[in-house]
């Protein structure tokens, strides 16, 4: 516990690096916050379950999938449609990022730890975040 709020770390993939996101819950409230932090999508079901119900998911999505053409190993863990959920090995793109919001039922997602490489047409498209932002949960 930390200033009135429980705070918990959960271990997320970042090869080679071991990193984690956090969960941070109200507990006068329930509000809950999420934040990915930096990783691929291929994040342990523990894991999952804690960052899961968020009422706003902070999420890392480097890049639009489009961009994975651009990195040395590409993208890996495509979804059903073949689309890269994570750009290299390090990062989720846009999309890993957006599925994983769905799968883990959050209210509100923002993208966060974004390249300077987004396409000007989508630099800010929700659901990306701008710098400057504040949440109220």
């Amino acid at each position: 516990e930390t200033c009135g709020f429980e705070v918990r770390f959960v271990p997320v993939d970042h090869p080679p690096l071991l990193c984690f996101g956090a969960v941070i819950e109200d507990p006068e409230t329930g509000a809950k916050l999420s934040l990915t932090g930096d990783t691929s999508y291929d994040i342990p079901a523990a894991s999952r379950e804690a960052l899961a119900d968020a009422d706003l998911l902070l999420a890392d999505a480097i890049v639009p999938a489009s961009l994975c053409e651009h990195h040395p190993i590409g993208g890996r863990h495509e979804g059903p449609d073949g689309v890269p959920r994570t750009f290299g090995s390090k990062h989720m793109t846009r999309e890993g990022a957006l599925a994983l919001a769905d799968e883990l039922n959050a209210d509100r997602t923002r993208l966060v730890h974004l390249a300077h490489f987004y396409p000007p047409e989508e630099a800010f498209e929700e659901p990306l975040a701008v710098d400057g932002e504040t949440y109220e949960l």
